[in-house]
């Protein structure tokens, strides 16, 4: 296994059997824990580390701030400059789960090379492609990066937007009814009904419906409390972005309340499978989280299922020794194999002649990895459903 994954590293891929040997007698292996940090910006570049099981996240820290640079997986390498130069760091490294790593060090490679010009010259060649790869990569993946974060700010502004328009609606069917309520109070219980109520049945008939009247009337009023407070929540923290500690379960009941004010042609019954029990209180960014589902609901809305339609979106939350799971899934046409593997590409959509930006899904996948410090993954099947599952740590620091 180590072997095959060294063989595919840009380096070593002109390298023959007995040479990729060679490597990997060179090097050890070493496992870390989940959420143990690898090597930190600014530390000695010992080792180039290779991914044999694990997930790594890379990141820039500047002025307290941690800067998502990349998600690595099985197979992924990192931390190779320290191959070619004795300098410092330029990025720290943290596992998100348990990780296996086979470790080559640069003195140990250096030997290595000094004892077999044919794998210099392929290590060589190897290092001029990868460097003038990263180089042109480098540039298309910062103009695409602060275009995402462009866009992003631009739809949670036009979100808030929607939805100010969309609570106002929803609040004037119940502030209607109680107003109704109100003038059939006032005309009603006259005066000269009161002085009657001990006359005769008519007038107890008529109080009678003076009371429902005022019962509907104070259902309705907290229907719409419920609605405000809870618009007021998700709007604030979707301006804020504030670091808080809430229940995440009354989370998802808020942005599925208001859900139907954020899209007039929302036609989806959404249920929830809660499997947290009593550990549901997450410390992190509930604006970030709100803008991300708020996405996934309207995608599955607008990919998975016909125009008009009435279908349903499940959300399951569910939860592990480290992280909070939280898994959307519709039931609808499947995305093919092709389409899946761009899914998080900046620009890519199926929707291109229709209203499709292509950054919807990274936007998500950029809120994700940098603002919540998680992971996201899809799968898709043909005719049964989409899932988006997202993972992210119970605590996040700032």
């Amino acid at each position: 296994m180590i072997k095959e994954s060294v063989k595919h590293i840009p380096y070593f891929s002109e390298l023959s059997d007995a040479e990729l040997q060679e490597i990997v007698d060179t090097g050890h292996e070493k496992t870390f824990a989940p959420d143990q940090l690898v090597f930190e910006q600014g530390d000695r570049g010992d080792y180039m580390y290779v991914i044999v099981e694990g997930q790594v996240r890379v990141f820039y820290q500047t002025e307290g701030e941690e800067i998502t640079l990349s998600t690595l997986a099985r197979g992924a390498f990192f931390g190779e400059m320290a191959l070619i130069d004795d300098g410092p760091r330029s990025a720290s490294v943290r596992t998100l789960v348990s990780c296996h790593f086979f470790l080559l060090g640069r003195a140990e490679f250096l030997e290595l090379l000094a004892r077999s010009t044919p794998m210099l010259s392929d290590v060589m060649r190897g290092l001029s492609g990868r460097i003038r790869t990263l180089g042109r990569d480098f540039v298309v993946t910062s103009l695409q990066k602060r275009h995402v974060e462009d866009q992003a700010e631009i739809d949670r502004h036009r979100a808030i937007s929607q939805m100010v328009a969309g609570v106002a609606h929803e609040i004037n069917t119940p502030i209607g009814i109680a107003s109704q309520g109100a003038k059939f109070i006032s005309e009603t219980l006259s005066p000269a009904l009161i002085a009657k109520l001990g006359e005769d049945g008519d007038a107890l008939e008529a109080v009678t419906d003076v009371v429902d009247a005022a019962r509907l009337i104070d259902a309705n009023i907290q229907r719409a409390d419920r609605l405000i407070g809870s618009f007021k929540n998700i709007s604030v923290r979707q301006i804020s972005a504030a670091l808080e500690t809430i229940d995440l379960r009354e989370l998802l009941d808020e942005i599925i309340a208001l859900y139907p004010a954020q899209s007039k042609s929302a036609n989806l019954t959404i249920h929830i499978t809660d499997n947290l029990g009593d550990d549901r209180v997450w410390t992190g960014f509930p604006g970030y989280l709100t803008q991300v589902l708020l996405n996934l609901i309207q995608n599955a809305q607008v990919h998975a299922y016909p125009v008009d339609s009435n279908e349903t979106v499940e959300i399951v939350l569910a939860k592990n020794a480290e992280c909070y799971i939280v898994e959307v899934k519709d039931f609808g046409c499947g995305i093919n194999e092709d389409d899946l593997k761009e899914v998080f590409t900046a620009f890519y959509t199926t929707k291109r002649g229709h209203g499709g930006t292509g950054l919807g899904m990274a936007i998500v996948h950029s809120l994700v990895t940098d603002a919540l410090r998680g992971t996201i993954e899809m799968s898709s099947t043909i005719g049964q459903g989409t899932s988006v599952s997202i993972r992210f740590p119970k605590q996040l620091k700032v």
